[in-house]
């Protein structure tokens, strides 16, 4: 269980950092364990218009994807 914690941790840990190297502000993970079905951790991030946004959810994708499969 524990192993599974600290994944999760880790996975939401590196969203945020990708989202702030893409210029994401005001950065909030929540933690939904046990309290939503599809998720453990939420990551919350703020951006100053669409197209940023768009790149951040992007970067965000393929970091994960590279990083933790």
């Amino acid at each position: 269980m524990k192993e599974i914690i600290i994944d999760t941790i880790e996975k939401a840990l590196a969203a945020a950092r990708a989202a702030q190297d893409k210029r994401a502000f005001n950065l909030t993970i929540l933690d939904v364990e046990g309290t939503c079905s599809y998720t453990d951790a939420i990551v919350l991030a703020s951006s100053t218009n669409e197209r940023q946004t768009r790149a951040i959810a992007d970067f965000v994708s393929e970091t994960l994807r590279k990083e933790h499969g």
